[in-house]
């Protein structure tokens, strides 16, 4: 059975550069960084200090049931915003879709809890001697938590919450495959489509570690960035032979992905096509613990297989560049063997988390927006801060912003912390 057509159609997404996907695209064309001192708690004398963090953002703005805000945790609202700004794009009215073949996949995982909200619940569990005892949590610990509580924090309410705004009657889906979850989400959009199960799907992630538990979280992890550097920007830097880690940032990207025909008889502006997914898993855990690439071989591999095309062909590598060492060594060694060491050296690369922070769940979809306006509009943006190659590395990335690109087809990279892998091929719609 000949497969269905899949196409971009609507962008959404809310970053520390501003709301919607043009102050992301304008910032990253003029190597801006929305990078800064996080103001949203204090953290005087923790080792981080700075991220990727949103301001002057309302949910009011985008969620018109009040009564719905109650229970959104802000990775749930960022994506609420996101969609919504996706739909707007999209210039969709949603009245006007066939809801049962409209549906939502969306990554999401961890959320973090406010801190006030388990700090009072914690403190009602302590006894005389301040040690905290689970039978006063039982009791009265738990009594300090709002009724609807848990409904905040589950992975899947963002495509829940979505889904009731829309009327989104098709598939739910919900993908907690840390910084891959974004890209698998919509790969799995991008196939639910293709195999004739819904003529339109709004997927995409969203995350926010801007608070103290997804901060501490990942210091623990030492993924961070070392330090207290007032030049935070300019430390993140991927593939660089500096780099050290990443800043944390916060974020939700959506896109909206239609069948070619119902976007055509719609006469929906169309950003790009989605050719070619492919999905993997390593075999441990942690980067720093890897010593082998072939996740990444299989999920780059498979995705070009699926796309149809020769290696040939890609023009520009998207990378997950996450600015981990190890990590960004695993990820040039798969490029490397993927498409061979000759081509691998030719490809431009370019990385583009430096913009917004690693946005986790979010990135895989901030990266799709960015890669679907790099072929709409023929331009890349350079990989901030690259500065000092590093030979191990070998690829030719971009340090400086291109103006005037042939860019018609863009692998697309997403590689989770955990293990899990995905890759993307989109190219220039032709008009056939």
């Amino acid at each position: 059975m000949r497969k269905r057509r899949v196409v971009i159609t609507g962008l959404g997404a809310v970053s520390c550069l501003g709301i919607g996907a043009d102050p992301l695209w304008k910032a990253a064309l003029e190597s801006r960084s929305g990078i800064g001192p996080i103001q949203s708690f204090a953290c005087d004398g923790f080792p981080v200090q700075q991220g990727g963090e949103i301001h002057d953002f309302n949910p009011r703005d985008f969620v018109e049931n009040r009564k719905s805000l109650k229970v959104m945790s802000r990775d749930i609202q960022l994506a609420c915003a996101a969609s919504t700004l996706a739909f707007q794009d999209a210039q969709i009215v949603p009245e006007q879709l066939n809801p049962e073949r409209a549906g939502v996949s969306m990554g999401a995982g961890l959320l973090d809890n406010e801190i006030d909200e388990i700090a009072a619940c914690i403190r009602n569990s302590l006894d005389d001697t301040g040690n905290f005892q689970m039978t006063k949590f039982g009791a009265e610990g738990m009594r300090t938590l709002f009724p609807l509580w848990m409904l905040k924090y589950l992975p899947n309410m963002p495509a829940c919450h979505i889904s009731i705004m829309y009327n989104l009657q098709g598939p739910s889906n919900t993908i907690t495959t840390a910084c891959a979850a974004a890209m698998q989400a919509l790969g799995e959009a991008f196939r639910i489509i293709e195999r004739d199960d819904a003529d339109l799907m709004v997927a995409g992630g969203a995350e926010s570690r801007m608070n103290p538990f997804g901060l501490t979280r990942y210091y623990i992890f030492k993924t961070l960035v070392n330090g207290n550097s007032v030049d935070r920007q300019a430390s993140y830097r991927p593939f660089d032979k500096r780099r050290a880690g990443f800043v944390l940032g916060e974020g939700a990207g959506v896109l909206i992905l239609e069948e070619l025909e119902h976007a055509l008889k719609r006469k929906a502006k169309i950003y790009a096509e989605v050719i070619g997914y492919g999905s993997s898993a390593d075999y441990n855990y942690l980067p720093e613990s890897l010593e082998d690439s072939t996740g990444r071989e299989i999920s780059m591999d498979m995705a070009i297989r699926d796309a149809g095309i020769s290696k040939d062909k890609t023009q520009l590598i998207h990378a997950h560049g996450s600015g981990i060492p190890k990590d960004d060594l695993l990820e040039a060694r798969a490029i490397h063997k993927v498409f061979g060491d000759d081509l691998a050296s030719r490809i431009p690369v370019v990385a583009t988390k430096p913009y917004v922070g690693y946005t986790g769940f979010a990135s895989g979809a901030l990266q799709m927006i960015l890669s679907a306006k790099i072929i709409a509009d023929q331009k890349i943006p350079a990989t901030l801060n690259y500065g000092e190659d590093d030979p191990a590395i070998g690829l030719k990335v971009v340090s400086k912003p291109v103006e005037n690109a042939p860019v018609n087809v863009i692998l697309t990279n997403a590689f989770g912390i955990s293990g899990q892998n995905a890759s993307a091929v989109i190219k220039r719609w032709d008009g056939k």
